[in-house]
């Protein structure tokens, strides 16, 4: 089940922080077609899992469900990123 989205002012604020914290971050992708902005992919990975999302498809239904305000907030020149963008993002980010 997932909890719906309600953005507000303070979430500008959030995003920012979020963007801070992160920004030292280095993007693990390939500079050569990056379809979807790192701190979209972080920044909407986080909003996810704060929400009780527990899986890389889940954070794709995600996005998709609450896009609308979303993009509000944050660029999706591709469309919704897919699970396995989620996914190969982690999976370079955090390796096992």
């Amino acid at each position: 089940m997932y909890i719906c989205l309600n953005l507000s002012r303070e979430f500008k604020e959030m995003r920012e922080l979020i963007e801070s914290h992160f920004s030292s971050w280095e993007d693990p992708r390939s500079s050569r077609n990056p379809r979807h902005p790192f701190m979209t992919l972080i920044a909407t990975s986080l909003l996810a899992v704060l929400c009780g999302i527990d899986s890389f498809s889940g954070m794709q239904d995600f996005v998709e469900m609450h896009r609308e305000a979303l993009k509000k907030y944050f660029d999706f020149p591709s469309g919704v990123p897919s699970h396995d963008t989620y996914q190969r993002l982690w999976n370079n980010l955090c390796p096992i």
